[in-house]
Formats: structure tokens, C-alpha cells, sequence
């Protein structure tokens, strides 16, 4: 009679993993060895654990009860009801952490105080040869994984690969023991600093919000922006852009995507000046609900293309259109030196230029008169004209030429006409439901210089809320602020997040994790404007709120490091339940790791800044040069978050210096990451640990001997096994025993007090000096090793860590720490390019390597820090600079110009003059406000005069 068949007596359900609190030492066999002594001893009070994992690809699935023992049980007594093993599966039995082969699972009777545990495994696994189940059950929960993750590509808005998440946030367990930035950061729980996976994304260098880029993003495939919290000048995505006229006025029409809504829009910036501060401009917004009405000038798709070709009489221009849906177009026709005759009376007299437009299906030379229009102008000024023409939905040929020959005296007509751009439409109501846009409509005039494109419009975006689950089927309202409702959105949102149903997060992980956050006053906004992989925002969010989103088995949960009064589950990582010479202790380096860390972090109104916080134990190294560690954190906003950031790193540097590794027993298997355990090593003097082999409520015996030292106070702590507190938990007791007076190795120990319960035979106990029995780490990893082992990883754990606030600094926003001295700002004569010109010269004093130059404009409008250049000299001249403006000028030896010496100058031509040059020209009493260029002869030749400004 196979095993098998055996367990199939019952029926149940079927999945993955192996617990089990009550067992023997790993790697002790079972053996039928019957003591009457021990079976009177308990007979009456003794109980069998019996430990169920019926879901092999969830690990937490573990029920756990105390069945009483009887004289004769054997297994096959104790297995779960409604068993159905499905086909390829197979259910396995381990008694005391040893799987039992065919032959004893039919002859062992079950003894008191034995744990047994029954799991579904994949056929041919289980410990007794054959195919390995661990590697087929990593496969299955992959699979499982992908299911889900395999629609977070289609929800293109994060940017979500598929797969991604699994592998990324897996891998991520281990490695965020030690972080590497630069130089050595020590901690137990949160993200890697950097991501380390090929496949992750950088916010900070791909987001233009967070990097340096400054132009707002408008490249095709580009991810909806996500708004969490009140975001400050973010840089929404350009949707189109095109030129409408209005008679001789041209507007510049652009559309902005802000992101996912509902949003609430404001303080929209052109350049970093309020609109309300330009003439003619024009602000229209929708907020992102589903049935939103277009936005006005926005209600067709129109695709504006330059052209910028002169036309001429009988001599046709050509343009090849794109679409092939095409319902109408558009033609910009311009004169842009004027359209008059220049009279005999000093004045302008009225002309005409004469068009011809026609098109034709593309691919053909059916061409079709669309009209012949004129242009009447008697002005100086640019004369500009715009057409519409409805086309059957195709795609098209356009060409236009003059269809009159205009005069050509050139001393007298200015007649010159320019085919400027072609606009392709798309007639529709286009309303871009769930997205939250603004439309910008501004008069072209002086006040936009230069190209448009290149021109930086912000805006502010908001959204404080949003409705979570609530771990109950239901939901809830939850402040967006807090890092890990972030988070919990991110996984759950269907239309930008990972669609996770409720059953596959562990809410109350991320609650507590929530309530960690709001204790310690940590807040964020963030804007998700770049492809950022789920894995990837869930590190950036975990990274400043102390916490990690991980996988258990196959739902996600939170590892949190927040200091703890108990150790979870008063688990106990002691010798009596460790696989003999398994256990690994390694001291940390202490040389490597940083003295100071250096926080980069993003003001609300003035962007990229950066802090330098020391350890107390600065360049106390002498034998080498002190450390710095750079961590960015996009999700920080103030500096009082990104101080207290730093020390808790400092702190973790500090006072975390060692991990312990160990191959335990089935007891173990209900550890998971994030739990702080108790260790407990002879050979390191952190106590020792035995089993009970007997005695009363005042006297204990062991199952091995203890050496206790005269006159020095002992602990005994003792695991129940089947025994369960007013929680449900396992209990466990602490207790003194009695002083000795010689020191003494003994096996028997007397009590002060008594116990509440008789320790059952076989449960685990140790014994160590008073408040300092036990060593506490935190669970870094777990891994399952052969018959059922469990390897445990952890890392030290120390309430200091936690003490991270320290005395805020009293910093200068803009001068903060100097690096640079004497930074002395002056105007100096150059001769460049046969020109004298006037221009900003630094010169400063300080030993770096390298100089960063930062420059913002001071005025009402307070202008964020951009970077102008990098100079290994102590000085520099600066070009390019807009005049009429005051600036304010920092030179730093860090990325951070609160860092640097500032000076301030206000940069005016008319004080120090530029170097450009413009023609210079006769100021005479003319009515008609013609200025006419001035020239002088020389050796027969015009020259036309200019002069230097």
C-alpha cells in the first residue's frame, strides 16, 4: 500500500509549502522507539500539531491545529478531510521535519507532542528521489505571476512590462541587504539605491520632471502621466501644436495632456511666468471624466506641416500629404515683407496677388481646382491668409502657384508670396476621455520669441484621493500623499496600475506600513510621467517610505522597518532547531561603508535639491579619505523628510554590523521576510537552547546540559507547542531561574516562579543571562532547502536605527554649505568676431575638480536652478544669458547649488551692452512710419551701415 494511497483514506484540497512550529532538531530520523515513561507522563495533557499545506503555490496558505493524541494513532488518522490530490500532484508527509517513506507512513504510530505536517507537492518530489518540487513550484507561481502581469503591458501608462514585477521585486529580497551607492549603505529592508535589474527604469533620469531635461515631453508611444498627491511645475505632455489665423494675427494653438484624472489644474506657466502675465492668452481645461466635452479649436486632429516654399507664376509647388483618412486641409499663405505699391507720394498704394490651389487623389494627376483667391494689401507689415477646404476621406496631393503674374518692379511693388504650411484634419469630437488636458491659445506676437517649441510650459496637477480596498471586499477613501496607499493604488488600479485583485495584496501589510509613514510624518507628491515599470515606482515609493512591496507566494505584501516591541511571533532561531554546522555568522565590512550620505531630493516650487548629512564619526578613519553615499529620492519634497532620510541611513550604517544564516527545521517555515526573530548561538555566547525532556511548573529538565556562572541572573524561555494565548499564538514564556552559587553545568533548572503550563516533552527552550539571552534580526530572505529545511537569512536588528531625527540645521536656501570662496561677479571688454562686446565674467577661489555653474532669474517669478555649465578653472565667462534680466549666479563643487558661493547681477544692455549688431537707420519725419537703411558709398560700392549694441 503506497503512501499515497494511504493519505487518499480522506479527501481535501490541494497546495504548496511546509510549516510547522513543534519539531526535532533537522536531520534526526523518526524512530519507533515507545517510552511508557514518557507516553503515562503525557497521555493525559498531550496533543499532536498537525500542519496542512494544501496549496503549493501559496506559501501562507498554512492551517495549523492541536489534535488531541490517543494511544495506537497512526497517520493516516490525522490526515485532512475533503482531500482531492488533482492529477500530477501528490501529497507528502513529514512527521518532526522528516519526510516519511511509503513503509513508515503505514507502521509509525504517532507519539505526543509530534508535529506533522501534510503537503500537496508535484509529483515525483517530496524527499524521496526523483524530479526536485521546489523548481516545478517556482515555475507554477511564475506562471501564476504572469497571468496577471501579462495585462499591465496593455495599460501602457505606467509602463509595465510583462512579468516584470515577479522577477524584479523577487530578486529585489536579498539585495536590499546591502545597497551600493557609491559607497557602502547597510540596511535590512528597503530597495536597492539603484536599480540593479537590466529591465528597470530610472525615474530620475528618464522622467523630465525629475531629471535635468527641461522641454516638455512630446514624443509618440509616451506614457499618460499619474498624479499622486499635489504636484508643483510639472511639464505635461504635448498632445499637438499648430498655427490658426485670424485676418493678419496668428495664435499658436498647443494642447497638453496633464494625466490620468480626475485632476485638478492650476497655475499654468509659460517659461515659468503665469499666463495671466502675457496679453491674449487663453486657458481652457478638462478635468478627466469619461464623458468630458472637447476642448474648443481641439475638436478635429490636425496635423500642421511647414512647407516654406516661395511661390511663383506659371511654376506649380508641390506637397505630398500623409494621412489617409484626410477630410480636409488647410493652407497658410503669408507675404511676409508686406503686399503694397510704394507711390509717388511717399506712401502705399493697394496690390493684388492672385492664387491658384488644387488637389488630387495621391497616386494620380487628377488634380481639382479647390479656389483661386486674391490677396488685397496696401501694408508693410506681414500679410497672412488662411484657407479650409472639406475633401472626400482619402489621401491627397496639394499644389499652389500665382495664378496672375504680378508686377515685378522691384523698386516699387513688395509682392513676394510664401506658401507657409499645410494643415491635414481629421474632422472629430475628440475628447480624450479619462485624461485630464489644458488648451493654451496665445496671440503670436513679441512676447513669444522664438521658436514656440522650444518653449517650457508647467502647471500645477492635483489629486489627494483615491478609493483602495479595504481587505474586507469593500473600499475606501485613502490619502495619495502617503507612500504606501501610493503603492497599493499602483497595484491595483485597472486602467493605469497593475489590475491586482483584492485577494492578491495583503492590505493589512500596506495599512501597517501606511500608519508607519504617517507616524514619522513622511509625505510625497509625485508625477509618473516616464515608462516606469511597476517594480521600479513600487522601489522609488518604498525607498523614502521605509518599506518593501514583496511577493508571498502568490499575493504581493510589505515589509516594513519600524521598530517592534515583540519579536514576531516569538518565533526563536535556536541550535535545538537548527541543522548541525549550518550556522553562518559574517560581520559587515566596517571600512567601506559611508560617513556621510548626500540626498537628492525635489522641492515643490524650485526642484532638484541636495543635502549632505555627516555620521558623528566623520573622517574619524584616518587611514583613508572620509565616504560619501548619493541616494536620490523623487519622492521627497520637503528637507525635513530628506534629513530625517539621512540619518536613519547614518543610523543603519551605524549600528547594523552583522547577518547569521541557518538551515532550520520545519518550524521555520512560517517565518517570512520582514519578521524579527531571536537567535540564539552556544559557540557565540548568545545562550544555549535544548529540547524539554521533563518536569513540573518549577523544574525543568533538558535534554542537554547548561553552564550557568555563580551569582549572574538566567532566563529560561519556553515554547509550548500545541499551547496557544489569548491571540491565538503560540505560547511562549519567559521565566528567571534561581541564581547558583559556584558555576555550574547542569541539565535540571529550578525556577523562581512557576510556569502557567507544564512545557510539553520535545518543546523548544533556551536559556541565557537576563535582558541578554537573545540576539534579534530581521528576516532578510527564506529560501526551502531539501526534506523540508528552511535556510533563514537575517540581518542584526537595533532600535537605534530608528533614532534618526537629530537637530534640523539652519541652511540658506541658496547659499546653504560653501564650497567656492570669494566669488566676485564683474563686466568685462571682449573683442570677439571684430566686435567689442560686454560680458558676465566669475572668478572665485576653492580646490574641486570641478565646477558646476547654476543660474535662475530673480523678480516676481522666483525661476528654478538650471545648470549652465561645468569648468575646471576658477573662472568662467558667461555667453548666451538673456539681457534685461537679474539673476542670481551660484558656483558650486556639487550638483546641489545650495552648496555653492552666490552673487547677484542684473545683466542689462542698455548699462553694459550685448556685442550684437542691427543695421542702423534714417530717423526722418515720415508719416507713413517708413525707416529707410542707411548707406554710404565707398569705392563705388553700397555698403549698408550697422552698428554694435
Amino acid at each position: 500500500m503506497s503512501q499515497k494511497d494511504i493519505l487518499k483514506q480522506r479527501e481535501g484540497s490541494a497546495v504548496q509549502g511546509a510549516r510547522g512550529n513543534q519539531a526535532r532538531s533537522v536531520g534526526t530520523t523518526t524512530r519507533e522507539v515507545e517510552s511508557s515513561e514518557v507516553t503515562q507522563q503525557c497521555a493525559a495533557c498531550s496533543s499532536v500539531l498537525v500542519y496542512e499545506q494544501l496549496n503549493f503555490v501559496d506559501p501562507l496558505s498554512c492551517r495549523k491545529q492541536a489534535v488531541a493524541w490517543q494511544a495506537g494513532m497512526k497517520l493516516h488518522d490525522l490526515v485532512p478531510e475533503r482531500i482531492d490530490v488533482p492529477c500530477g500532484l501528490d501529497v507528502i508527509c513529514s512527521v518532526n521535519g522528516h519526510d516519511v517513506t511509503d513503509l513508515e507512513a503505514e507502521l509509525y504510530r504517532v507519539k505526543p507532542n509530534d508535529a506533522v505536517l501534510f503537503r500537496v507537492v508535484p509529483r515525483g518530489g517530496g524527499g524521496n528521489g526523483g524530479k526536485n518540487p521546489l523548481k516545478m513550484i517556482a515555475m507554477v507561481a511564475v506562471a501564476v505571476v504572469a497571468a496577471y502581469t501579462g495585462q499591465w503591458y496593455a495599460y501602457s501608462y505606467l509602463g509595465l512590462a510583462a512579468g516584470s514585477v515577479g522577477g524584479a521585486v523577487a530578486a529585489g529580497v536579498t539585495a536590499g541587504v546591502i545597497g551600493m551607492a557609491g559607497s557602502m549603505l547597510v540596511n535590512a529592508v528597503l530597495p536597492p539605491d539603484k536599480p540593479t535589474q537590466a529591465d528597470t527604469t530610472n525615474i530620475t533620469e528618464d522622467s523630465p520632471t525629475y531629471s535635468w531635461k527641461a522641454a516638455n515631453p512630446s514624443k509618440n508611444g509616451s506614457p499618460v502621466a499619474i498624479v499622486q498627491g499635489d504636484c508643483k511645475n510639472v511639464l505635461p505632455f504635448k498632445l499637438s501644436q499648430y498655427i490658426s489665423t485670424d485676418g493678419d494675427k496668428q495664435y499658436i494653438n498647443a494642447l497638453y495632456a496633464v494625466g490620468e484624472g480626475e485632476l485638478e489644474i492650476s497655475n499654468v506657466c509659460i517659461k515659468d511666468m503665469p499666463v495671466d502675465q502675457y496679453n491674449d492668452v487663453v486657458i481652457e481645461k478638462t478635468s478627466g471624466t469619461a464623458t468630458q466635452a472637447p476642448l474648443k479649436g481641439f475638436q478635429d486632429g490636425v496635423y500642421e506641416r511647414p512647407v516654406s516654399m516661395k511661390l511663383s507664376y506659371g511654376d506649380w509647388t508641390y506637397f505630398d500629404g500623409e494621412g489617409d483618412a484626410i477630410e480636409a486641409v488647410g493652407f497658410g499663405i503669408s507675404c511676409p515683407s508686406g503686399l503694397y505699391y510704394a507711390n509717388d507720394d511717399g506712401g502705399f498704394s493697394t496690390t493684388q496677388v492672385q492664387l491658384a490651389i488644387e488637389r488630387a487623389p495621391y497616386g494620380t494627376t487628377n488634380w481639382q481646382r479647390l479656389a483661386t483667391p486674391a490677396i488685397s494689401a496696401a501694408q508693410r507689415t506681414a500679410v497672412r491668409r488662411y484657407w479650409r477646404f472639406t475633401l472626400p476621406k482619402a489621401k491627397h496631393l496639394y499644389r499652389v502657384k500665382l495664378a496672375a503674374q504680378p508686377p515685378s518692379d522691384a523698386t516699387r511693388y513688395v509682392n513676394d508670396v510664401w506658401w507657409e504650411y499645410v494643415q491635414e484634419i481629421v474632422p472629430d469630437d475628440f475628447r480624450h476621455p479619462y485624461t485630464a488636458c489644458f488648451a493654451l491659445k496665445g496671440l503670436a506676437t513679441d512676447q513669444f520669441s522664438g521658436s514656440f517649441d522650444s518653449y517650457r510650459i508647467t502647471c500645477n496637477a492635483k489629486r489627494m484621493t483615491a478609493q483602495l480596498p479595504d481587505g474586507n471586499g469593500g473600499l475606501v477613501e485613502r490619502n495619495l500623499t502617503n507612500p504606501a496607499w501610493m503603492a497599493l493604488e499602483l497595484a491595483t488600479n485597472p486602467r493605469f496600475g497593475a489590475g491586482l485583485p483584492e485577494h492578491r495584496i495583503i492590505v493589512d501589510e500596506f495599512a501597517a506600513a501606511a500608519e508607519w509613514c504617517d507616524q514619522l510624518g513622511i509625505a510625497s507628491n509625485m508625477y509618473w510621467d516616464s515608462q516606469t515599470d511597476l517594480a521600479s515606482a513600487w522601489d522609488e515609493l518604498g525607498r523614502f517610505g521605509r518599506f518593501r512591496v514583496i511577493p508571498r507566494g502568490t499575493r504581493y505584501g510589505v515589509i516594513s522597518d519600524r521598530p517592534v516591541l515583540l519579536p514576531d511571533q516569538s518565533f526563536i532561531a535556536a541550535d535545538s532547531n537548527t541543522l548541525l554546522g549550518t550556522t553562518s555568522i559574517e560581520y559587515l565590512p566596517v571600512k567601506e561603508r559611508a560617513e556621510a550620505v548626500e540626498i537628492t531630493w525635489f522641492h515643490p516650487e524650485k526642484g532638484r535639491q541636495i543635502l549632505r548629512r555627516h555620521s558623528p564619526h566623520y573622517h574619524k578613519l584616518k587611514t583613508r579619505l572620509p565616504s560619501t553615499a548619493k541616494i536620490t529620492l523623487a519622492a521627497c519634497n520637503d528637507f525635513e523628510s530628506a534629513w530625517r532620510y539621512a540619518g536613519y541611513r547614518l543610523n543603519c550604517n551605524r549600528f547594523i554590523t552583522r547577518t547569521i544564516k541557518r538551515t532550520m527545521s520545519v518550524d521555520a517555515a512560517s517565518v517570512q521576510p520582514g519578521h524579527v526573530i531571536q537567535a540564539v548561538v552556544r559557540d557565540w555566547d548568545w545562550g544555549e537552547s535544548a529540547r524539554v525532556h521533563g518536569g513540573s511548573a518549577t523544574q525543568i529538565t533538558l535534554t542537554q546540559p547548561v553552564t550557568l556562572a555563580k551569582n549572574t541572573p538566567y532566563s529560561l524561555q519556553v515554547k509550548h507547542g500545541g499551547m496557544q494565548n489569548a491571540k491565538g499564538q503560540e505560547l511562549v514564556e519567559m521565566v528567571d531561574i534561581e541564581p547558583v552559587a559556584e558555576d555550574t553545568v547542569t541539565s535540571a533548572l529550578l525556577l523562581s516562579q512557576p510556569l502557567s503550563a507544564v512545557p510539553q516533552v520535545g518543546s523548544v527552550a533556551t536559556v541565557g543571562k537576563t535582558n541578554d539571552a537573545l540576539r534579534l534580526f530581521r528576516v532578510s530572505s527564506i529560501r526551502r532547502t531539501s526534506k523540508n529545511r528552511v535556510e533563514v537569512t537575517g540581518v542584526e536588528y537595533a532600535e537605534e536605527v530608528y533614532a534618526d531625527d537629530g537637530e534640523l540645521p539652519v541652511v540658506d536656501g541658496d547659499a546653504g554649505h560653501i564650497g567656492a570662496r570669494n566669488l566676485t561677479c564683474s563686466v568685462q571688454a571682449v573683442d570677439e568676431d571684430g566686435l567689442h562686446k560686454k560680458l558676465v565674467h566669475l572668478s572665485w577661489q576653492g580646490n574641486a575638480i570641478t565646477w558646476r555653474i547654476f543660474t535662475r532669474k530673480v523678480g516676481v517669478i522666483l525661476t528654478p536652478w538650471q545648470l549652465y555649465g561645468t569648468t575646471r578653472n576658477t573662472q568662467i565667462t558667461l555667453r548666451g544669458i538673456e539681457d534685461k534680466n537679474f539673476y542670481r549666479i551660484a558656483v558650486s563643487h556639487t550638483d546641489n547649488p545650495a552648496d555653492g558661493a552666490v552673487t547677484d547681477i542684473l545683466y542689462d544692455p542698455a548699462v553694459m551692452g550685448t556685442g550684437t549688431i542691427r543695421p542702423l537707420r534714417v530717423i526722418a519725419d515720415n508719416r507713413a512710419g517708413f525707416e529707410p537703411l542707411m548707406y554710404e558709398t565707398e569705392s563705388g560700392e553700397a555698403l549698408q551701415l550697422m552698428e554694435v549694441f
